[in-house]
């Protein structure tokens, strides 16, 4: 994973809301770094940071059968879209090989709707900031994904955010978690309507957990409701 590293990351002076972003910011977004943090916010993030080997566990494990050259292994692949994909046949292929230790048999990545809801996350932020065919700029001071008007800081803030996320090019597989509260945060602050919170996330982290069990136990017979 740390080879890995040497390439897809953030470059040096590259990783201000005031630079353009460089299209491979992995490492951080598996890391839970390099989005812009609101001040007050706290930014958690996902395990598979932990994962042994990170990158190759993944991107590397064996494709399952049928896909060998396709997935996997030395093709890195994790999706192969194949020529059936739109009508959903065999050919659209998952490598969800390496998640099944944790997840358990799956037909692809967007377990319990993750994926689809990043896509509309992220839809919604480009939605309300300036943007180019659905494309997100990240800054407005020349250059590689500039904005043709200046943007004001709160702009910037946000559009980094989504594009911290939509460059990542996993739908938030890499780091549901921290993907979400970045675009969430950017959302509200650009009053934008975020999409359905996670049922039973009390405290707005992304994820259901023991103090969220507690704010539960705290509430509970307080009212009817």
């Amino acid at each position: 994973g740390a080879m890995c590293g040497q390439c897809h990351n953030m470059r040096a002076d590259r990783n201000t809301v005031d630079t353009s972003l460089h299209h491979s910011g992995q490492t951080e977004m598996l890391l839970g770094v390099g989005g812009y943090h609101y001040e007050g916010e706290t930014y958690s993030s996902g395990s598979h940071k932990n994962i042994e080997n990170t990158c190759a566990a993944c991107h590397m494990s064996a494709p399952p059968s049928g896909a060998a050259g396709l997935l996997g292994s030395h093709s890195w692949n994790m999706h192969n879209a194949g020529a059936d994909s739109i009508s959903g046949t065999a050919d659209d292929l998952y490598n969800t090989t390496g998640c099944a230790s944790c997840h358990g048999p799956l037909d692809d990545f967007n377990v319990n709707g993750a994926q689809t809801e990043i896509h509309e996350l992220t839809l919604a932020l480009i939605d309300v900031l300036p943007n180019e065919d659905g494309e997100p700029y990240t800054h407005d001071n020349g250059g590689h994904g500039s904005a043709p008007d200046p943007m004001t800081d709160t702009q910037l803030q946000a559009a980094w955010n989504a594009a911290v996320v939509e460059f990542d090019g996993s739908g938030g597989v890499h780091n549901f978690v921290y993907a979400r509260k970045l675009l969430v945060d950017a959302l509200q602050t650009m009053g934008g309507v975020a999409a359905t919170p996670v049922q039973g996330d009390f405290d707005g982290n992304g994820k259901v957990d023991f103090a969220d069990m507690f704010q539960l136990i705290a509430a509970w017979g307080t009212s009817t409701a």
